[in-house]
Order: C-alpha cells, then structure tokens, then sequence
C-alpha cells in the first residue's frame, strides 16, 4: 500500500513538472552566432521504469498512456525488475543485455574467413553489490542454454548446457558533479561459444548460494554441473520438452539444488528464461537486417523508439523468427547519464525486454565521456565496465582529463566545464570498448571513437586501416564504419568541433580509399542521408561512401534548431529535424540493401510522416 502511494505521488509530481517545465536555453555551438534566436523546445522528462509499471495499471494519469509497458504487459513476469527489483530474489539478475561474441582466434586462417567468424554470444548482467550474500567469493553462478527448435506448430526448448561463471567480473567507483558516491553492482560478461548459425537460444542465469566455494576447482564443478545435467537428459529421454512450469515464477522460497558430492545450494537470484538468436552465416551470399539508431536516451520519446523497435522489428507476428532483425546499434549516447551513475541503472531497466533479446552493439558518444570527479578524474568508466564489445583489441587505455574540463568551481551550467558531455574535448580513450570490429554475415562493421587521438600517428588509425586492407570484399561485401560525430554536417549545431575536424582530416581518406559504403553518426539530434561524396564534393559515380546521421533516438534535449543553409547543400540527399525515429538496415546480396528510416511519433497518424526508404547499391562494384 505505501509502495502504490508513493508510485501515484511520483505520478502526479511528474504530470505537474511537465506541465510547468519552463524553458532551458540551450548552449551549442550556435552561441556564438547571435544574429540567429532560435525558439527552444521543452526538454523531455526521464521516465523510470517504476513509472513505467505505475502506466500500465493506470494508463490515463500520464502521456496519455505507456505503449511501451502495454507492449510487454504479456510478458511481465520477464521483468520482474521494473517493479520491486529484490523483492523475488536478493540476487536477482538485472541489466542483462547481449553482444556478439568474439571471432574464432585460429592463426592459419584468414581473420573475414567465414569459416572462423562468431557464433557466440556473450550476457551481460549485474549482481547486487549491497548484500553480502550476493558477492562473487560466496556464489556460484550458471548460465543453462540450449538450441529452440521449431515443427511448424510450436518452439521446442531443446536441453543444452551449462556453464559456470569465475571470472570476467567487474566493477566501478565513481562521483558526480554533486560530489555523490556511487558503487556499480557486481557486472558480469559472459561468453558462450561454439553455437550454430542463425538458430534461436534460450538462456536463464543463476546465482547460487555456496559458502564453500572456494574449497571445489572450478573444473570439479563444472563436471558435476555436466554430469547433472546428463542424467537429467537421460530421465526426460523421451520427453525432450523443457519442463517451464517454473521457469517465469518468482517467488520468495529457497530452492534447493542437491548434488552428489558438494554442499546444499540454495537459489539467491534467477532470471526468466530468455530467448537470443544468433548471427547469420558470413559470406557474399548472406542476408542480415539490422536496427540502427542513435542518441537514445531515457525520455517518453525514447520509450515511443524502443516500443516501435520491440513490436515492429523483434516481436511483430508478422515476421518469421528469422526475418526479424537480430542485431542493434546504437551510434553513441545511450542513457545521458553524464556522470549521474544511477542513470545507467535506470536505463539498462529500461532497455531490458529489447537487449535481454537482441545483441546491442553500441560506441562512445560524448555523453558517454562522463569524467569522475574523484579523485583520478578518469573518462568513460561506466562505458567501458558495463559494455563487452567484442574483438577488443587490447585492455582500455584511459588518461585523466584535462583539468580545464572538470573545474568543480565553474557553474553546474557552464558545458564547456562539465566534462560529464563536453563535445569539444580531445582525451584519450583507446581499446577496450572505444574501437573494435566485428563480421556480421555479409558486413564488416567498424565502430570508433570520435574522443580520443585519430592522427595518422595514433593507435586508432592503425587499427582502422589495418582492418580496412585486410577486408576480403569478395566474401564480406559491405564495409560500414560507425563514429559518433558526422563529419558531414548539414545543421547548425556542433560544427567546427575539434574532434570532428580531426577525424574528417585524417580519416576520410581511408573511408574513400577503400570505398567504405557507409558512416553512420548521431551527435545532431536529427537525420541526413547524404549522396556519395568524397572530400566535400559529390562522387557521381557512386564508389564513395555515403553518410547518415540517425540522432533522432528520442533524447531529453529535443531536436536541433536550425539548418547551416536554408537551401541544403549538393551532397545532401534528405535531411529532418523534426521527429524521432529509427532506422533498419536489410542486406539483400552482395549489391543490393535497403535502408529505411522510421518515424515513431504516434501522436502524428493524421499528418504527413516523414520516412526515407530507398534502396541502397554498394558502391565498391560500380
């Protein structure tokens, strides 16, 4: 009963601070020109996923409703989390998002062999760090998974394996502007291997209680764990149907797992079985569609973005299990954290019923800068701990920010003092999560980071001309490289920024060089689809990389304000700066793709929409 009043109090306290929101200016780029005063529009407010739950028993007290939670209302057992996290388990899993796993490391073989790239998969979860009886030295984890199989009529949730899980755990530190403490959680990675191509998963995470853990070899265990699971198997012989009676129930009750020769466990925390589907076969002849969007966020717009997202590309019944899309991208600024840790927290709720589902691949935006104004002033912490990306090549090289970004006596709203999304900043943020590669059927994606050295000198330059010389076009086709910052810029917002000139001077000639067909930024909340262009000038035979910008996410800031040039230049193709949206990218065959951008405002059905489909031609066989 207190638990609902609270919910209703937040409820009415956020209908009346959106009613009342006054107006913020904002302190782009475009300061600097005051000839142009450009009306701002209202930034949105956050959405919690508490409110989220608190909509979908009570739709008319805010937004006129939650499309979002009406979306997974059927499958709410899933995420139990949205409500009372530890109510079920004191260990219950939250934040699980997936990522590709890493290629196959064997030296014989060309690394775009298409013998050798991934078919796994890797978890990502978080374990609560505040209850003792959640710590990695007093817990066995597991993750079970096995093959889903289809007759035509129903899923059959084939027994597989387990694994358990001792190392590739993490944690951060870090304070906000407001000299706020904050402890991460306990976060897991975890890669499962040597799965097939294209075929649908289930998976379910949990943490068991054992104090004598310490005492049995990880290698012991897992043979227990093998040898339960293989007389399981021969028991159920003839009934090769997953029991799940109990699989989405979350109750309070300890659960005791007996095995011979090893202490009573008991079930701390255990997530709902969840369901993955892996990367389709490499090669020219492939097919692959992919979710593409940027500059994300947590508003009420960015919850419209991930319902269209769940019920047009991964849970529509109009779309084969096989058809939908498998694969996210974000192109920087997920959650606009900016250095409030618990934001992440919020967000990764938020995201759940689409990344628990689906792999995100995700690169560093401005606002995943986000400096620590401890002690070290460290960049992009909770970046790089809370993501895995895959084929990293190296451990994370940080430095601490510059000084002049982090001045804790300049005013809270001075941005080009607060290094938690300071745009301009030229840092150093190298391996780990900042730049990686990754073969996804027919594509070869390249993600980089806008925020640290690209100069032919650097590290980052290195790795991507190495990935683009050794690209085998004849079996991987399409190359397309993500960066957060466009370095084609129609908008008059975020021009001439450091970082952005930079990357144009010295890696454009790479993307034009090996005709890249396509970069793909945020950063400007707003949308471009360009021509082929190279240095500035339109390529009309079509080999040059084409760029778009897909900022129109459903971030809090709202959208860009002005365009550089009333009449848009040459190499524009279509450009917007007024709806929010995604965009979905289907590989056809080696020449062929589809691009299309996809307005999510269902507020608008009465008016024109604006889209852009169109089909795309690679350019590296014109």
């Amino acid at each position: 009963m207190i638990y609902t009043t609270f919910l209703l109090l937040l409820a009415v306290c956020i209908v009346a601070s959106s009613s009342s929101s006054a107006t913020n200016e904002y302190n782009g780029d475009y300061s600097d020109s005051p000839s142009k005063k450009i009306e701002e529009e209202e930034e949105e407010e956050w959405v919690t996923p508490q409110e989220s739950a608190y909509l979908h028993h009570h739709p008319e007290t805010i937004y006129g409703g939650d499309l979002y939670t009406d979306a997974i209302s059927d499958e709410i057992n899933l995420f139990p989390h949205l409500v009372e996290p530890y109510k079920s388990y004191p260990c219950l899993p939250r934040h699980v998002h997936l990522s590709l796993g890493d290629d196959e490391d064997d030296d014989s073989k060309s690394k775009n062999d298409p013998t050798i790239a991934t078919t796994g998969m890797r978890i990502s979860f978080s374990i609560n760090r505040h209850d003792l009886k959640c710590d990695p030295d007093n817990t066995i984890v597991r993750i079970y998974y096995g093959p889903i199989t289809n007759d035509g009529k129903h899923e059959n949730m084939e027994h597989g394996q387990v694994i358990a899980v001792d190392d590739d755990i993490t944690q951060y530190n870090a304070t906000n502007q407001s000299v706020t403490f904050y402890q991460s959680d306990w976060l897991y990675h975890v890669e499962i291997t040597d799965l097939d191509y294209e075929m649908m998963y289930w998976y379910q995470i949990q943490i068991l209680d054992d104090k004598n853990k310490d005492k049995r070899p990880l290698e012991t265990l897992m043979q227990q764990q093998q040898q339960d699971l293989a007389d399981t198997n021969e028991k159920r012989r003839d009934n090769r149907h997953l029991r799940r009676a109990n699989l989405n129930e979350n109750t309070k009750e300890e659960e005791k797992q007996k095995g011979q020769g090893h202490a009573q466990q008991f079930v701390l925390g255990k997530s709902p079985q969840y369901k993955f589907t892996t990367a389709p076969l490499p090669g020219a002849k492939s097919k692959a569609k992919i979710i593409i969007f940027g500059d994300l966020g947590q508003s009420y717009n960015s919850t419209l973005t991930m319902y269209n997202i769940l019920t047009t590309e991964i849970l529509s019944p109009e779309l084969s299990p096989l058809s939908s899309s498998h694969l996210m991208i974000c192109a920087g600024d997920m959650s606009y954290a900016d250095s409030h840790q618990d934001k992440w927290d919020n967000w990764f709720d938020l995201m759940g019923p689409l990344t628990s589902r689906v792999p995100l691949h995700v690169l560093p935006g401005n606002h995943e800068m986000e400096c620590d104004y401890g002690k070290h002033h460290d960049s992009f912490l909770a970046y790089e701990h809370r993501f895995r990306m895959p084929n990293r090549v190296g451990d994370a090289i940080l430095t601490p920010m510059n000084p002049m970004f982090y001045d804790n006596d300049a005013p809270h709203d001075n941005y080009f003092h607060q290094c938690s999304s300071n745009d301009q900043v030229h840092s150093t943020y190298d391996q780990g999560n900042a730049y990686y590669a990754y073969t996804y059927g027919p594509v070869r994606f390249i993600s980089l980071n806008t925020y640290t050295n690209t100069s032919t000198s650097s590290r980052q330059y290195s790795f991507l001309q190495n990935e683009l010389q050794t690209i085998n076009r004849t079996i991987t086709p399409w190359v397309i490289v993500l960066v957060h910052a466009p370095i084609y810029n129609t908008f008059l917002d975020h021009q001439n920024e450091a970082p952005t000139l930079s990357l144009k001077s010295f890696m454009e000639p790479l993307f034009v060089r090996y005709q890249v067909n396509l970069v793909i930024s945020g950063h400007l909340h707003a949308y471009t689809r360009t021509k082929s262009v190279a240095f500035d000038v339109v390529d009309e035979t079509g080999k040059s990389p084409k760029y778009l910008i897909v900022g129109e996410g459903g971030n809090h800031e709202g959208h860009v304000k002005a365009f550089m040039n009333e009449e848009q230049e040459d190499w524009v193709e279509l450009r917007d700066k007024s709806v929010f949206g995604f965009g979905t990218l289907e590989i056809y065959n080696e020449r062929r793709a589809r691009w299309k951008w996809i307005m999510d405002d269902e507020h608008k059905k009465d008016e024109p929409r604006f889209t852009d489909d169109v089909v795309l031609e690679n350019g590296y066989f014109l």
